[in-house]
């Protein structure tokens, strides 16, 4: 839908075969990122309703892109914005 879009793809979770996980990320820096965040929470809240509490952790027992703290404060930032958006 969006060929030009800035995904990684992840590695194995759990070391299950990359066909049961291997998700791909969208990058936080990507300008459509804020936009498919707060779309994707409002389908959340639509289906499941909402307490007003949600976890940000992206990478939890993931492997992240990269382990520089200004990518991690990045990304965590674009989680944040999407969500209050």
């Amino acid at each position: 839908v969006f060929p030009q879009v800035n995904v990684t793809k992840m590695g194995s979770w759990g070391h299950f075969n990359c066909s049961y996980s291997c998700s791909f990320l969208l990058a936080p820096e990507d300008p459509i990122f804020p936009i498919i965040g707060s779309l994707f929470l409002r389908e959340l809240i639509k289906e499941f309703g909402t307490d007003h509490i949600y976890g940000a952790d992206t990478f939890n027992e993931m492997q992240p892109p990269s382990s520089e703290p200004s990518y991690l404060a990045a990304a965590t930032t674009a989680v944040y914005e999407a969500m209050t958006a």
